[in-house]
């Protein structure tokens, strides 16, 4: 595993634990309420609910993949192994021209983030984003939106928010072409 590597894993793991020692499930919906309260929404409201839906099945393959040791927690060590694996899992399923196994959760993510529903991501929402996984404070967030929004719009769409995942999965080589990956 490289730097680069290390340093994406740890900024989600920091991102979801937000001072915790383990990623716990607890840990995800945190994340839900969190993100509601900064969106000014219930954490029922149905995007969000859809989220956190994804959000438990995500935690579920984690504590699998990461093994808990039936304790409910999942250590940073044990997630950078987890995590890559799925880098890994992500790079066969491109390799074998097989869809993309991250695109339900992108476009749940990207539901919610789009919280007017007005289908695309301002710069304030991305803010509002990494404000609800702590990461705001210290991302480069017009560096990072700047060089997601390919097309210079002013906004993300659906196919370059997937574009950042994508990278973020399966692109660890800083030397390649394409988006630069600064956010989570």
């Amino acid at each position: 595993m490289d730097d680069i590597q290390v340093a994406r894993y740890d900024r989600v793991f920091d991102g979801y634990a937000r001072g915790d020692e383990y990623l716990t499930r607890r840990s995800f919906t945190r994340h839900i309420r969190t993100l509601a309260e900064i969106l000014g929404q219930s954490p029922d409201a149905p995007a969000l609910a859809a989220f956190g839906e994804q959000l438990g099945t995500t935690w579920s393959q984690l504590a699998a993949v990461a093994g808990t040791d039936d304790d409910g927690q999942v250590s940073r060590d044990d997630f950078r192994a987890a995590s890559l694996q799925i880098t890994a899992g992500m790079r066969q399923a491109a390799d074998e021209g097989l869809p993309w196994p991250f695109e339900e959760w992108v476009a749940t993510l990207y539901q919610v983030i789009d919280a007017d529903g007005d289908g695309h991501i301002t710069k304030q929402e991305y803010t509002d984003w990494l404000s609800a996984l702590g990461l705001a404070e210290d991302t480069d967030i017009d560096g990072a939106f700047g060089g997601f929004d390919t097309n210079s719009d002013g906004n993300l769409s659906r196919e370059e928010f997937s574009a950042c995942y994508h990278q973020f999965w399966s692109d660890f080589d800083p030397s390649s072409p394409g988006l630069r990956w600064i956010g989570p």
